[in-house]
């Protein structure tokens, strides 16, 4: 009869086969002196990948640049996390075409047997047309008599200097449309730096056995647009893994959090429930009083204009437990119209006034604009 045994348990048969002992069976399989060396042979084998890893990880402190690739991908089969373009679905609900007179389908195609379509490749930009995005799928209307539809759409170039702010995007290449992005586009990466890559490449020996935390971790790390992750394995239970996704800048859309939860799937252990998601948004409500001199109605539309914006970048750089101290944008205004004075009127969070007009996001909570209750910024003169 044939059986099946693992290499340390071959080893240690030939080891006892030395000791030709014979009428004793203290050697057997499940005997405690069987046992005891079979675990000295497995920590042996631990101690030899130990050793190795150690040895390359000698070399982790000092390699850079190509020296570097060569060590995660021939010794760890981890290579460097590339350039990435900043990108958002049309689940995402936050790039929104619209119309200010007729419907949608005035402008656009008809594909004929399925409808009208924003067609695939429409470019999208800012103001100046240096940052540049495409409608990445065709995207029919539900109806033809629709004003608005949200589209999927893919930064022209890679890394962070091309992720934009709410707002930005506000030019479409289909004469007769508008188009805005309602939150921030903030997943674009630059080519991971040596430092984290050194970092991943560091942790590449405690993740070897799947589904422990530093492999979930890794898992979760290596999705562009994710910073950081807080897990926790305590709060629902056992066999239950709850993950936070901290994202870059200040925005995480549902479809990053859903590659998150598919990459740490394949790392936690089978039978796991895992429970993956995005900071809970706070929407922030501010209003500005200004006085001083006369100014011209044109001079206040612009002063709003200008806090708009301002705040727009204040709250889209504001990361998870950060402060918010819309007073920061003030001394730029004062700067640009002399003899102009102003302060914080109002901070509502989520509709509760700040009485310091300040306010310190908790460890789990990204800002975003109150746009359903008033304007984002109101200045009143």
């Amino acid at each position: 009869m044939f059986i099946e045994q693992t290499a340390p348990a071959v080893v240690a048969d030939r080891i006892f086969s030395k000791l030709n002992v014979q009428g004793l069976n203290a050697f057997s399989t499940g005997s405690t002196v069987r046992t005891v060396v079979d675990a000295f042979l497995d920590e042996r084998i631990d101690i030899l990948r130990d050793i190795r890893f150690i040895t390359s990880n000698a070399f982790l402190r000092a390699a850079e640049s190509g020296y570097l690739d060569l060590l995660g991908e021939d010794m760890f089969g981890m290579s460097r996390l590339e350039a990435t373009a900043p990108n958002v679905s049309a689940e995402d609900q936050n790039v929104l075409i619209t119309t200010t007179s007729g419907v949608l389908s005035d402008y656009l195609p008809f594909d004929n047997g399925i409808g009208y379509k924003v067609p695939i490749g429409t470019t999208i930009s800012d103001a100046t047309g240096e940052i540049q995005f495409q409608v990445t799928e065709d995207t029919y209307l539900e109806d033809d008599f629709a004003t608005s539809v949200f589209v999927a759409v893919d930064g022209l170039e890679t890394g962070t200097v091309y992720n934009v702010a709410a707002g930005v995007l506000t030019t479409i290449s289909i004469e007769g449309l508008n188009v805005t992005n309602l939150g921030a586009i903030a997943n674009g990466q630059d080519e991971e730096s040596d430092n984290n890559y050194r970092y991943r490449i560091s942790q590449a020996h405690l993740a070897s056995e799947r589904g422990n935390e530093t492999a979930i971790r890794l898992a979760a790390l290596s999705v562009s647009g994710v910073s950081d992750v807080v897990i926790n394995t305590s709060i629902y239970g056992p066999g239950v893994v709850y993950m936070l996704v901290i994202p870059e800048g200040n925005t995480v859309s549902p479809s990053t959090v859903d590659r998150v939860r598919g990459r740490v799937l394949a790392a936690a252990p089978a039978g796991s429930k895992i429970i993956v998601e995005g900071p809970r948004y706070v929407s922030v409500y501010i209003e500005y009083q200004f006085g001083g001199v006369q100014l011209t109605e044109t001079q206040q539309i612009t002063i709003q204009n200008r806090l708009k914006s301002r705040v727009g970048a204040l709250l889209s750089n504001a990361e998870v437990a950060t402060d918010i101290n819309p007073a920061l944008v003030l001394p730029a205004i004062f700067e640009e119209f002399p003899g102009v004075t102003g302060r914080v009127y109002k901070l509502c969070i989520d509709g509760i006034p700040q009485q310091n007009k300040r306010y310190t996001l908790k460890d789990d909570e990204l800002a975003i604009f109150d746009i359903t209750v008033a304007a984002p910024v109101r200045a009143y003169f």
